[in-house]
Order: structure tokens, then C-alpha cells, then sequence
């Protein structure tokens, strides 16, 4: 799958451009978040491709970027996101969300959505796990936290105590609680 300003594309690479299928929302009509992720799951499984075509109704800015993002889909995956722009919040009127200073890297963004979005294309993993964390914490993301947690599960044992101790006031800080009974084991 590839996501970019808005529209989401699910396709088997053998499939031939004849078995291209539109699901787009119209003007008149917002199209229902869970059903668009049905209706995609469901020509996935048929190996069909299908095209998605999501209007974008909310500008996330990201260090100097902006990006223009699906309300519906951010508040499915993020905390932040769905109090923002459900809430009272000016947000919610202006459509618009800053994301702090120290979340100001477009390539992380790009990143926390790619594995976030309900067909994840991108995995988490010891390279980019540190970096991801602060994102997840920050933006209310579960899933994300709870992915972090068993990756951290598994890096451990690779550490010596003053490592472990940095590492546990980590898990503590952004509440990891497999990785942290886990060090405290260690320490």
C-alpha cells in the first residue's frame, strides 16, 4: 500500500490494471471510515486492486510541513488526534494541528503513519524504535505503545546495568510495562 497526500492504494503487484477498483467519497456524502477499511480488507483478500481516494480535511504541521491528512483516520489511530479534533478544541474548528517542537521531523511522521494506518507498510524495529517512542507517547497511540514494549522485550538482554537503568527510566516514563518488570528483573 502506498499513502500520499490523501489517497491510499491497495494492490496485488501481479494483478493487471483492468481489476483497478475505485472507492472515492463524493461532495455530497462523507464516506465511513470502517467501511472503507471493509471494503479495502475485502478486495485485499480477492487480490483485487482497489484504489482509495480519501478527502484530506485537516493540515498537520510537522517542523516547517504540512500535511494534509484524513480527520477520520488520525482520530482511529491516535488519542491526540481524536481529542483535538472531537473536542471543544480550536483545532476541531480550524482544522488545523501544530505538532510540538520536539515531534518536528517529517520523516518520523511519515514513518509513525506508515505504522499506524490500518495496512501498515512500514515495521518497527531496533533502528527507528527510540525514535517512534516520544511519537506514540505523545500522540495517545496504543498500538504503537504496546509494539514498542515487546520490541523492547527482546533488546534486554543485549545491555549491560548503567544501560538498563537509562533504559528503565524509559519504560517508566512512557509507561512500557512488559519492558519495565523486565529490566527490573535485570537491575
Amino acid at each position: 500500500m502506498s499513502v500520499s497526500n490523501g489517497t491510499s492504494r491497495v494492490h496485488d503487484e501481479d494483478e493487471d490494471e483492468d481489476d483497478v477498483e475505485d472507492v472515492s467519497d463524493s461532495e455530497d456524502s462523507e464516506c465511513d471510515h470502517d467501511l472503507l477499511v471493509a471494503e479495502i480488507q475485502a478486495a485485499s483478500n480477492k487480490r483485487r486492486r482497489v484504489n482509495v481516494s480519501i478527502r484530506s480535511d485537516v493540515i498537520v504541521v510537522v517542523g516547517n510541513q504540512e500535511f494534509a491528512e484524513e480527520s477520520r483516520s488520525l482520530s482511529s489511530w491516535s488519542d491526540y488526534f481524536n481529542a483535538a479534533l472531537q473536542g471543544g478544541y480550536k483545532e476541531s474548528s480550524t482544522r488545523r494541528l501544530e505538532l510540538p517542537s520536539h515531534l518536528s521531523d517529517p520523516e518520523e511522521w511519515t514513518l509513525v503513519k506508515a505504522l499506524t494506518l490500518p495496512f501498515a507498510t512500514a515495521k518497527l524495529t531496533k533502528a527507528n524504535v527510540w525514535k517512534i517512542l516520544p511519537w506514540f507517547d505523545f500522540l495517545g497511540v496504543p498500538r504503537g505503545i504496546d509494539a514498542v514494549d515487546r520490541l523492547a522485550l527482546e533488546l534486554v538482554p543485549e545491555w549491560g546495568f548503567a544501560d538498563m537503568v537509562d533504559f528503565l527510566a524509559l519504560c517508566l516514563q512512557h509507561s512500557l510495562p512488559k519492558a519495565t518488570k523486565e529490566s527490573l528483573k535485570k537491575i
